[in-house]
């Protein structure tokens, strides 16, 4: 019963801080790219953070944040550029949408 009503609760409160303005067409252009692409991102990801020394400090704040944008930026990145250079393969890929 908790779980359920916690995540109604996130639910409702995450409805109500997205904005109901127009999003930056990149992101709506790409978002089903962002969503099959930020799971290799995030395999890849641990390993500059290591090398930094920043992964045992994952989960405050001022690590989380820049790993949010990483991933969502080398996602699009790495989307607009299979689009470009091999847009027969970005169609199979993300089966042409």
């Amino acid at each position: 019963l908790m779980t359920f009503l916690t995540t109604i609760s996130l639910a409702l409160a995450l409805w109500g801080v997205i904005p109901s303005c127009a999003w930056p067409q990149v992101l709506v252009r790409n978002s089903f790219r962002i969503f099959a692409l930020h799971g290799m991102v995030l395999f890849v990801l641990p390993f500059p953070f290591k090398a930094c020394g920043l992964w045992t400090r994952v989960f405050d704040w001022p690590v989380v944040v820049p790993i949010w944008v990483i991933t969502v930026v080398t996602s699009i990145v790495v989307a607009e550029l299979l689009r470009y250079f091999a847009p027969k393969a970005s169609a199979v890929v993300f089966g042409g949408r």
